[in-house]
């Protein structure tokens, strides 16, 4: 597709205690899903944020299948906080990969991965604690559900190496960023989800979702992506 028009950016007037609504709601799986979104808060056809979440709107809007697209001008966000102890973040394709932990880490800790031992429920034969009563019962169990419906290649197409590195929080989210240049604007997208989330398949992507919109010339021509798209964004 053929950009000819200039299209304009939203100025910040809004008052900055008004409501914050996500983008949109979807899966973004792809290079081709993010920038589709990009495209239509470009166009006007979504709507971008034009500032982070407020403490007290952070259990609401973040949580799984929610995503947030931002003009790094309009919004004047520089860096994007949601109160959530993550992971150092990991390269997926195009895409740099956070997840939940279990607690902060401590001031001056080196975040450094270690790799955690193998987690069984104790009811898996194998286990060594079989015969004992677990306080992470509940915990293991879920875990060893969730695996189950988890392929190895979709675990990595979902987190990448960030599968046992760090002391990730049982059902805790994974947050998925992008971003490109446009005619010298900054867009960030920012998308939250979770295993459970994926496994329940809900979430629809924006291939999906639009299946007629081309992505533009410039997206395919003008950018220096890690992976290289081809005219399908793949």
């Amino acid at each position: 597709m053929n950009l000819n028009n200039t299209y304009g950016h939203r100025d910040r007037s809004s008052p900055s205690g008004s409501e914050l609504k996500p983008t949109t709601m979807a899966a973004i799986y792809n290079t081709k899903d993010a920038l589709l979104l990009v495209q239509r808060c470009i166009e006007g056809r979504l709507l971008p944020i034009l500032r982070r979440p407020h403490d007290r709107e952070r259990l609401d809007l973040v949580k799984a299948g929610n995503v947030f697209v931002y003009n790094e001008a309009d919004s004047g966000i520089k860096r994007w906080t949601d109160g959530i102890n993550w992971s150092p973040s990991r390269i997926l394709n195009n895409f740099l990969v956070y997840r939940e932990l279990d607690k902060a880490f401590a001031p001056g800790e080196k975040k450094k991965a270690t790799k955690r031992p193998k987690r069984y429920s104790p009811y898996d034969r194998n286990s060594p604690g079989r015969h004992q009563n677990s306080l992470n019962e509940t915990e293991e169990i879920f875990v060893a559900d969730a695996s189950r419906k988890l392929t190895r290649d979709e675990e990595r197409r979902l987190v990448g190496s960030l599968n046992d590195s760090y002391h990730f929080k049982v059902d805790g989210l994974i947050k998925k960023t992008f971003s490109i240049t446009f005619r010298e604007h900054v867009y960030h997208v920012v998308w939250y989800f979770s295993y459970l989330s994926f496994i329940d398949g809900g979430l629809s992507s924006p291939s999906d979702i639009y299946p007629h919109d081309a992505i533009y010339d410039e997206f395919l021509k003008d950018q220096s992506f890690r992976v290289p798209i081809d005219q399908f964004g793949i």
